[in-house]
């Protein structure tokens, strides 16, 4: 399959090939110093890979990298959004981990009852874009509504660390 995994923060765009997109993109948060998303997945092998490269060859910054560009948006807006995993192969906490990016552990936080910590509007939307799972503040909210509460509230975004 063939995913897009944007660094949006930095306007990159990680355009490869993985049988398993969604252990690819958990790898690539871990290894990244910038929030990522996994934006679309489709089908595809190593050669359709070369060729949506060479078809974006003048936005290339390194290797898989590329400059997130209007070309590249477009491209992706005709795709489907990801289902990277069957959701009902994971638990909710790793949706949340998948979704967002963070760590398992405070996906577990979010989830227990023993903390403060409570999935929000933008995390439980993430999971929903993601994975097409209602969770938490969202749960038996009408598509309409998570429109509206993206409109307002938008999704998960981590934030960088000050310098």
């Amino acid at each position: 399959m063939i995913y897009f995994v944007t660094a949006r923060d930095i306007g990159r765009v990680k355009i490869g090939y993985s049988s398993d997109p969604a252990s690819r993109f958990s790898k690539l948060q871990s290894d990244s110093p910038v929030r990522l998303a996994l934006e679309r997945i489709c089908e595809g092998d190593e050669a359709y890979e070369k060729a949506v490269h060479a078809t974006f060859a003048e936005h290339r910054c390194a290797g898989e990298w590329f400059t997130l560009c209007s070309d590249i948006e477009a491209h992706m807006a005709d795709l489907p959004m990801p289902q990277a995993v069957p959701a009902k192969s994971l638990s909710i906490a790793q949706m949340i981990v998948y979704a967002t990016g963070c760590a398992p552990s405070y996906a577990q936080q979010m989830l227990s009852p023993k903390y403060p910590h409570r999935v929000t509007i933008p995390v439980a939307i993430s999971v929903y874009r993601m994975f097409g799972e209602c969770i938490g503040p969202i749960v038996d909210a009408a598509d309409h509504e998570i429109d509206t509460l993206e409109k307002f509230c938008g999704r998960f975004e981590k934030k960088a660390l000050a310098a």
